[in-house]
């Protein structure tokens, strides 16, 4: 089969589970001798470095090349209908929720919710943001929904109406974290707690400093390092100072899988905070 993959979850994100979870999917249909590929004219994404490149169609840029996004994203939406090289294919994946289609003509239309974060907390997201409505115009055109738990798919039919036999609910798996790839310390002789992936809104990680903070046998004992969604922000940093959290107690690591596995085996804990997830996939990393 042909399966073509968007270039939406891959067009501003370094790394990350939704991406991840893209590019397993795509190692083991290759696996099975299917033909998938990723249709990203333009992206950011260095986990797509590790498909073999004739399955990638497009180029690595920069970040700040990307600027401004909205053009980025329109270049993607024109280029791409271009870039398949076999018209009609028999699957298309999108990986996100745009309000229209990049490739209006295939077989069968796959799309996959990850959470309904944005249904559930919308006191977290801009009162403009269009990605609920994007999100019903996706599921609508989609011949079948997957859903990563059937605490998603509860969601997904109870708050916008999707009928329970359009969905098929597969769980995550995970097969990179097992052992120690180095014995290289990425961070101080101290014990730490890790965080891994995004902080802010209902990620919660302010909270994790503000227990570690009001704790004096914490504070005196463990650090925190936070993994992924790039260096503290601002309000992070001012929070850290107003807690009184010495600068060399909390630390932003970025990387590849090896680093986060790494941390994972170097860490005492994994601190998960989340006020909610479709899945929750450095759990069971972690584990």
């Amino acid at each position: 089969m042909k399966i073509v993959f968007d270039h939406q979850c891959f067009l501003f994100t370094n790394y990350g589970g939704v991406s991840r979870y893209y590019l397993s999917l795509i190692e083991e249909l290759i696996k099975m001798k299917e033909d998938a590929h990723v249709i990203a004219p333009l992206h950011q994404n260095q986990q797509l470095k590790l498909l073999p490149k004739d399955c990638v169609k497009g180029y690595r840029v920069n970040r700040f090349l990307l600027k401004p996004y909205r053009i980025s994203r329109v270049v993607n939406d024109l280029l791409s209908p271009l870039m398949i090289s076999k018209p009609n294919p028999d699957i298309i994946h999108e990986t996100y929720f745009l309000p229209k289609t990049i490739i209006s003509s295939c077989k069968a239309r796959i799309i996959t919710i990850h959470d309904m974060t944005h249904e559930k907390f919308p006191q977290y997201f801009p009162r403009n943001d269009p990605t609920t409505n994007n999100k019903i115009k996706a599921i609508k055109r989609a011949d079948h929904v997957i859903c990563v738990s059937n605490n998603t798919k509860h969601d997904l039919c109870n708050i916008l109406n999707v009928p329970s036999k359009k969905i098929s609910v597969v769980y995550h798996g995970t097969k990179n974290f097992t052992k120690p790839h180095s014995k290289k310390s990425f961070h101080n002789n101290r014990p730490f707690l890790l965080h891994v992936g995004g902080r802010d809104l209902y990620k919660n990680f302010i909270q994790t400093l503000k227990a570690v903070a009001i704790s004096p046998e914490l504070r005196k004992t463990f650090d925190i390092v936070a993994f992924g969604s790039g260096k503290f922000s601002k309000d992070e940093q001012v929070t850290i100072d107003q807690l009184n959290l010495q600068p060399a107690s909390v630390k932003q690591i970025s990387g590849n899988d090896n680093v986060l596995n790494d941390l994972y085996c170097q860490a005492t804990a994994l601190v998960y905070p989340s006020l909610h997830e479709g899945f929750g996939l450095p759990i069971l990393e972690a584990m």
